[in-house]
């Protein structure tokens, strides 16, 4: 599967630190996953991508569905937004 390169919009570089500490293993008490914390109603839109709810412990998938759901809502879903 063909990917982009690892691309992060400016805002989402900033929400790294609040959402995670930098920590793409963290887990939030609503199940959010990783770097920007995906939340769990966003399994479909992952599916979608190509991957699975697993990968978004890793940095590179994690970013990747950030910033397709940071295309349609804007910084909305994270806690730390601005």
């Amino acid at each position: 599967l063909d990917r982009p390169a690892l691309m992060l919009p400016e805002p989402l570089a900033a929400l790294i630190l609040c959402e995670s500490s930098n920590d793409p293993k963290a887990e939030g008490a609503a199940k959010e996953r990783g770097l920007l914390q995906i939340a769990p109603v966003h399994k479909p839109r992952i599916a979608q991508l190509g991957y699975t709810w697993d990968d978004m412990f890793r940095p590179e998938p994690n970013v990747h569905v950030a910033a397709e759901i940071f295309k349609e809502l804007g910084t909305r879903p994270w806690t730390c937004s601005p």
